[in-house]
């Protein structure tokens, strides 16, 4: 099926995660970027565990001339907490002279790579490729706090960045966790597709909304077979603030017997779409997909608050196939690990 209708541009993951803006000027995509640890490539806006990001990325540089060089940075921006990044950019790796069509491995290695330790909330790790004039003798600053992306390719002549990429990092274990599997479902072994698209925009998982992004509710594409019939639930494990969650889980949205390879549109509506409206702190929003025995009477809880995913699996005998998340905060808030 089409991923989306929309007759208009998606935009770009990283003005969705600010990382244009808090990191960047906007740029043209020119040479290809890829780095990877442990043979997982980064997407923009993915996840990494701290222990996965222990050693240097492999980082393969693209181009067409070995002639031409290039710089890589490697910044968080969100040093030492998101909501209080005083230290922001902190430089966690930076090397020069690396031809085209290579990696950097071959490059000058000026500031060697310090693998990301993040303490408090979700930080965004930034790596910025830029097009050198030349060869050239770069000095590696005298700390790694308060390194500024903009500042250090205006000294070198670097211009505007030609790629950008970035992932998500939070403390192993930490309070108010991206976790989705095991906060709200366990281990899911037979994944169905699952697209949530906002005002023609489709979400990554840990993307970034905010409240004025999601005020209606969003349209919902599911895969799986026809016959089969699916149940999609809306809810927030971080109510009503993410150290302090004594409302998880708070249920937005409970739609049942959805066709499969259809839309949540033909569904039943059990409880109607509440839009997100967190006031404190990044409060993650999950859409989990269940699948359903075959068509069923299910009846609306209660009260939203304090809803339980995997009781209400358990007592429909529901099976969930699919989950995914974004993250969300009140308007306005400072700082925060964007997509």
């Amino acid at each position: 099926m089409p991923r989306t209708a929309s007759t208009s541009a998606p935009r770009d993951p990283l003005e969705i995660g600010r990382v244009i803006g808090d990191v960047l000027d906007p740029f043209n995509r020119s040479v290809n970027l890829r780095v990877s640890y442990n043979n997982r490539i980064v997407t923009t806006g993915g996840e990494f565990r701290p222990s996965q990001v222990d050693s240097q990325p492999r980082v393969e540089v693209g181009g067409d001339d070995l002639r031409t060089f290039y710089t890589l940075v490697m910044v968080d921006p969100d040093a030492p907490s998101p909501s209080n990044p005083h230290l922001r950019e902190y430089l966690h790796w930076l090397v020069t002279d690396i031809p085209g069509t290579t990696g950097a491995t071959f490059g000058q290695e000026v500031v060697c790579y310090e693998s990301p330790r993040p303490s408090q909330g979700i930080h965004r790790f930034v790596f910025v490729l830029f097009q050198q004039l030349g060869r050239q003798t770069v000095y590696a600053p005298g700390w790694r706090p308060n390194f500024i992306t903009r500042d250090f390719a205006e000294l070198y002549n670097l211009g505007l960045p030609v790629a950008a990429v970035y992932f998500n990092c939070q403390r192993e274990g930490g309070c108010g966790g991206r976790r989705v599997i095991g906060d709200v479902v366990d281990a899911i072994d037979s994944p169905v597709t699952l697209n949530i698209i906002y005002n023609n925009e489709i979400f990554t998982a840990g993307g970034e909304f905010l409240p004025s992004q999601v005020v209606s509710q969003p349209r919902v594409e599911v895969g799986g077979h026809l016959g089969t019939f699916y149940t999609l639930v809306i809810v927030n494990p971080d109510a009503p603030s993410p150290r302090n969650p004594s409302l998880k889980e708070y249920m937005h949205w409970l739609v049942t017997d959805i066709p499969g390879n259809s839309e949540a549109s033909l569904g039943q509506e059990v409880v109607p779409y509440e839009s997100p409206q967190p006031s404190i702190g990044i409060h993650r929003m999950v859409f989990v997909l269940l699948q359903q025995r075959g068509q069923q009477t299910v009846y609306p809880p209660g009260w939203r608050q304090n809803f339980n995913t995997r009781d209400f699996a358990e007592v429909y005998d529901l099976t969930p196939v699919a989950a995914v998340y974004f993250n969300c905060r009140r308007e306005g808030d400072l700082g925060g690990s964007k997509l």
